[in-house]
């Protein structure tokens, strides 16, 4: 009986990986604030985090994350760090501000409705 022999080969790629204390200019993530919706005096804002490298390619990928707590609690905040992680993958992410139902300053005179908060959202999305 003959025996098949099947030549195996192993590709390697050596990459340089810059930790976090050795990032590159294309690798630095930016992190910019802009104001997606405004309604009455107040401003509703994204963050939005990428790298120079997100932007080489004609369509990019992206993430839009909404925090959690009810309609009541939270803040873009809580998404930062998840952003960050993502935009150095080359995915353009962005974290949402939308108006909580409490009273916490942003609407002080009335109590907003889970609709509302969902508008904002969808605005966001248009945006």
């Amino acid at each position: 009986m003959k025996k098949l022999i099947i030549p195996l080969f192993l590709c390697l790629s050596f990459q340089s990986y810059a930790g976090p204390d050795e990032e590159t200019a294309s690798d630095q993530v930016n992190h910019i604030q802009d104001v997606y919706k405004t309604i009455d005096s107040f401003n509703l804002k994204i963050d939005i985090f990428y790298t120079n490298q997100s932007f080489e390619r004609e369509n990019n990928t992206a993430i839009v994350f909404f925090h959690g707590g009810g309609w009541a609690y939270g803040s873009p905040g809580e998404f930062f760090s998840t952003c960050e992680r993502y935009a150095r993958m080359g995915i353009v992410t962005f974290s949402v501000e939308y108006r909580l139902s409490i009273e916490n300053g942003v609407t002080p005179h009335r109590t907003i409705s889970p609709i509302e908060s969902v508008m904002d959202a969808k605005s966001a999305m248009r945006w």
